[in-house]
């Protein structure tokens, strides 16, 4: 449990460092929309309440019925810490970090 929590606080402050930086010109979406796509979402929620539900870490506080919401939650303030790899047909791809997208409102 107390490594838990030092892995956690390390975690918020690398994600808040990375946050200060001005990356949004190296994490410009060149590959698909500007946005996370329905399908997108729904794998993240997905995989998320499932780790929820297994025991993982929140990033946010809050009352929820269900796993599923607290993940919808997670993702909609943007404080996953996820990649996005977009491909084409070429092999080309592109990872885009979740708080770079527009989240969809569903």
């Amino acid at each position: 449990m107390r490594n838990q929590l030092k892995f956690i606080e390390r975690f918020k402050f690398i994600y808040a460092t990375l946050l200060k930086k001005d990356m949004s010109e190296e994490f410009a979406v060149k590959i698909g929309p500007p946005r996370l796509t329905k399908y997108e979402f729904a794998r993240i929620v997905g995989a998320r309440a499932l780790m929820l539900s297994f025991g993982a870490p929140s990033f946010v506080q809050g009352n929820f019925k269900n796993t599923f919401e607290m993940a919808e939650y997670e993702i909609r303030q943007k404080v996953l810490p996820i990649i996005i790899r977009r491909s084409l047909p070429t092999n080309e791809y592109q990872d885009v970090p979740l708080r770079f997208l527009n989240v969809p409102i569903i």
